[in-house]
């Protein structure tokens, strides 16, 4: 495993040991574009395009919302009826349900599709309900992620 995988994975360790039971949302991702892999809330390493399925269907089910339905219980008590009531509805009846994961999928894909394939970029992003704090960062160089681990993840033993 490449050194700056390395050091952006204990940024996600640090996240993760942050994390109690009943804790809100939370999410991380690490990319290596030049490989095409991701690792996804401390996980194994997989394909990119499989870790972004992997963390879109989370995504959508904060951001997006419809008053005919109760989140919590509607995956649950699905009605066929109501799925035709959904298809139906007015514009009005849906809203964004929460910006802060809106911000973070729209800032995670303007990061992943804005730089070349070949290009060593890596990519930290994450998302805590509990402070409230989105973040989506590139690096280029080792030395720039060492400088973000040790400015706001390191711990002081």
């Amino acid at each position: 495993m490449k050194k700056e995988i390395k050091i952006l994975r204990k940024c996600q360790k640090v996240l993760q040991d942050l994390q109690y039971p009943g804790y809100p949302f939370q999410l991380s991702i690490v990319i290596d574009l030049a490989d095409y892999k991701a690792w996804v809330d401390y996980g194994k390493a997989q394909d990119l395009n499989k870790a972004l399925i992997e963390i879109c269907q989370p995504l959508m089910y904060r951001t997006a919302g419809c008053d005919l339905m109760t989140k919590g219980t509607w995956l649950q008590d699905q009605n066929l009826s109501n799925s035709e009531k959904i298809l139906k509805a007015d514009l009005d009846r849906f809203y964004i349900d929460d910006i802060d994961a809106v911000r973070f999928y729209l800032a995670l894909n303007s990061a992943i599709y804005s730089h070349k394939k070949k290009e060593p970029i890596f990519i930290f992003a994450c998302i805590d309900e509990d402070t409230e704090y989105v973040e989506v960062k590139t690096f280029n160089t080792l030395q720039e992620i060492e400088q973000y681990y040790n400015e706001y993840f390191k711990r002081e033993d």
